[in-house]
């Protein structure tokens, strides 16, 4: 089974879910919402 982490985007708040490598911080998240790019370690909440 796959691991996801679910992570609120600091750009608009809301929730998306994203494959568990992408967890470590190396690469930037893109919301589905708005489009905004970011590390999760600048995501107001995440969901392991």
């Amino acid at each position: 089974m796959e691991r996801i982490f679910w992570i609120d985007c600091p750009g608009c708040g809301k929730s998306f879910y994203a494959d568990w490598p992408l967890r470590q911080g190396k690469y930037k998240l893109h919301c589905p919402f708005c489009g905004h790019r970011f590390l999760p370690q600048e995501s107001p909440r995440i969901f392991e």
